[in-house]
């Protein structure tokens, strides 16, 4: 029988192989570099192959090591979730679920989801990442996360994944209160405007052949919610915002009323294939398909008082106009 590796070689190997560093991983562990190295050498003697390639900008890993580090991420992270829920049943543990969100889902339904699991489930701990959705799946994939969201999009690879539809939040042109072009109607009127290019911009341009004929005097790409709205807000762009934007600043953006526009975002939930969630993660997921599924996507306007009206606010933070 093949001798398998300990517990604290994995999860030296993870801490290694994610910081590049013996050095960081030393302090993040609290361990002597010495015994990284020495537990490091043991796991590739065990699995007789060399794992990383030291240089002096640190460690990297070998393409046996990248192989590995694709098991060992998710090892580690379930034997955490075994003894989670194991010492649950003596009333002993905190749960912990770990995921990421776009902007648009933590302005919007996270903070209603999150406390319907608190109120369900006291002991619980989340960590939450507001991150590119390329970058949330690689850490999903590797271990870190437990699920993600983002935008439905062609070029994401969802090859491993379990990918669940979870709203469609619809769009609209946007521009800063007395622009010169608020009251444009067609999109021809916008061709040469400054532009954000943002991901719903990108998702739209896909669909719409007409806006490949913009030639617009500035273009600022960002997939930055703060940065999309200081441009808008501050310097005269244009951006695709989604409802939930537009509404949460109301008081220094518009919606341009354009003939015949319609533009859409759809979200997914993606979670791994071949890793168990746990029922805090599954308790979890289920809150955001319902409050997605109550939540009213379609309303751009706002009342005094409602929940969103705090953000209206928000350009005021942002420095001298």
């Amino acid at each position: 029988m093949a001798q398998l590796p300990k517990t604290q070689q994995l999860t030296i190997f993870e801490t290694v192989a994610t910081s590049r560093s013996i050095n960081a991983a030393a302090r993040v562990l609290g361990l002597p570099q010495s015994t990284l190295s020495r537990s490091i050498k043991e796991l590739e003697e065990t699995l007789n192959c060399q794992l990383f390639v030291r240089g002096g900008a640190g460690v990297t890993l070998t393409p046996a090591g990248q192989c590995f580090q694709r098991y060992a991420s998710s090892i580690v992270k379930e034997l955490h979730q075994a003894i989670e829920e194991t010492a649950c049943l003596n009333g002993k543990s905190v749960h912990t679920v770990s995921f990421a969100v776009p902007s648009c889902v933590s302005r919007s339904i996270l903070n209603s989801a999150m406390t319907r699991l608190m109120q369900s489930v006291p002991q619980c701990r989340m960590n939450v990442e507001v991150v590119p959705f390329t970058t949330s799946l690689e850490r999903v994939e590797r271990g870190i996360l437990d699920f993600a969201v983002g935008y439905a999009r062609e070029n994401v690879s969802f090859a491993g994944f379990t990918v669940e539809p979870l709203m469609r939040c619809p769009c609209a042109v946007a521009c800063s209160i007395g622009h010169s072009l608020q009251n444009a109607t067609t999109l021809a009127e916008l061709a040469h405007a400054n532009w954000v290019i943002n991901e719903e911009f990108e998702i739209w341009q896909k669909e719409q052949p007409e806006a490949f004929r913009f030639q617009p005097s500035y273009t600022v790409r960002s997939q930055g919610y703060f940065l999309t709205n200081q441009m808008v807000g501050k310097n005269g762009f244009l951006a695709l915002l989604s409802s939930v934007q537009l509404r949460r600043h109301r008081d220094h953006l518009t919606m341009i009323p354009l003939r015949g526009f319609q533009a859409s975002t759809d979200y997914v939930l993606a979670y791994p294939k071949n890793r168990p969630r746990t029922p805090l993660t599954e308790r979890l997921i289920a809150y955001l398909h319902q409050e997605a599924d109550n939540y009213d996507w379609n309303v751009w306007e706002i009342e005094e008082g409602s929940p969103d009206t705090p953000f209206r606010s928000q350009m005021r933070d942002m420095g001298p106009q």
